[in-house]
């Protein structure tokens, strides 16, 4: 597993807020917890308002 970064852009805005909604708390020079299937079930009522799908694992 390594580090990986990725560029969100919205327009027009809104669907940013689904983070927020997620309840992470994200912290300034602090890598994120990896999401296990435990989270991804969690918020998974959340990625539906927000119209957006989760795709199956291709390992």
């Amino acid at each position: 597993m390594h580090t990986a970064r990725m560029v969100f852009m919205y327009s027009p805005g809104g669907p940013e807020g689904m983070f927020l909604d997620m309840g992470d708390d994200p912290r300034a020079g602090e890598q994120p917890r990896a999401w296990g299937p435990e989270k991804v079930a969690e918020v998974l009522p959340t990625l539906a308002r927000y119209q957006t799908d989760v795709l199956p694992d291709p390992d």
